[in-house]
């Protein structure tokens, strides 16, 4: 729901998973799962990206140790299977909408 109540349109947005494995260390000889604030496989999505750097976007989903949904700035390298979804989460939407008017 939006500040008057009316409720949120769904949006089209682009989607992709964490890496379940990555590269950590001196020469990335040791393993680690998924990343320090997703899990290995973890659904999130792309609402943005810094102007000039597109090797670093700024993710939505759900954090690893609270389970509640947390915005962050990620590399590339860490995510895979882009892919467009469409999304009804209030959650989600409410932050897209957020990182829209800070653009504005």
């Amino acid at each position: 729901m939006t500040d008057d109540g009316t409720p949120l349109e769904p949006s089209w947005l682009i989607a992709a998973n964490v890496v379940r494995w990555r590269r950590y260390g001196v020469g990335g000889q040791e393993l680690r799962p998924g990343t320090k604030s997703y899990r290995g496989g973890a659904k999130v999505y792309v609402i943005g990206s810094r102007p000039g750097d597109h090797e670093v976007l700024t993710t939505v989903g759900r954090g690893r140790h609270t389970c509640n949904y947390i915005t962050l700035d990620m590399a590339t390298r860490h995510l895979h299977t882009f892919r467009a979804t469409l999304v009804r989460s209030p959650a989600v939407l409410r932050r897209d909408a957020k990182v829209l008017v800070g653009r504005a």
